[in-house]
């Protein structure tokens, strides 16, 4: 089961510290926020973009890969993402990095779990919060590769943990909509 840092909170409490901690970090309070453009992207770096910062959700990208040419000669390149966010809750498939950056980026927890592929011209609007360490990278990865091979069931989730995995759920879904949208799909 997850772990609560405090489980006395309401989820709407904690999602708006989360989302205060990630508008935190990206307005340079913790870190250097800066504009990103597709060509820069590298796995590691943690992005924000509008369509979910609200929620306080950030995107890690794990991996990029540049796909065949398309009608316009161009390569369409996809870029490999997993979700991030400040919440004071670790569910059982999810990394928490403020452990392991020893607070470096402020609260930082990676939901292991909820990957998405986009094609990576959904990022011209994204902005860096900052740049993990390859052995931190590969610490994600290694375990979003778990969870992909060993999915948690529900019944292994509490509740809390399944209402906060429900909001990240529904922003990357958010997010891949309107990336599909955006390209036409």
């Amino acid at each position: 089961m997850g772990t609560g840092r405090d489980q006395s909170d309401s989820l709407s409490m904690r999602l708006a510290r989360r989302s205060a901690r990630a508008m935190h970090r990206l307005g340079g309070g913790i870190g250097t926020a800066v504009p990103v453009s597709v060509g820069d992207l590298v796995a590691g770096d943690l992005l924000a973009l509008a369509e979910t910062s609200a929620d306080g959700i950030e995107w890690l990208v794990l991996e990029t890969t540049d796909g065949p040419a398309t009608s316009r000669d161009s390569a369409v390149r996809t870029v490999r993402v997993v979700a991030a966010d400040s919440a004071p809750f670790v569910g059982v498939d999810d990394l928490d990095l403020d452990e392991v950056l020893d607070g470096a980026l402020g609260a930082l927890v990676v939901r292991c779990g909820v990957t998405l592929s986009l094609d990576a011209a959904i990022f011209d609007a994204a902005v860096r919060s900052a740049r993990l360490d390859a052995d931190t990278l590969q610490r994600v990865v290694t375990r979003v590769h778990a969870v992909a091979a060993a999915p948690t069931h529900a019944a292994e989730r509490d509740e809390a943990e399944l209402e906060h995995l429900e909001a990240v759920v529904a922003a990357r879904d958010r997010l891949d909509h309107s990336a599909r949208a955006a390209v036409g799909a």
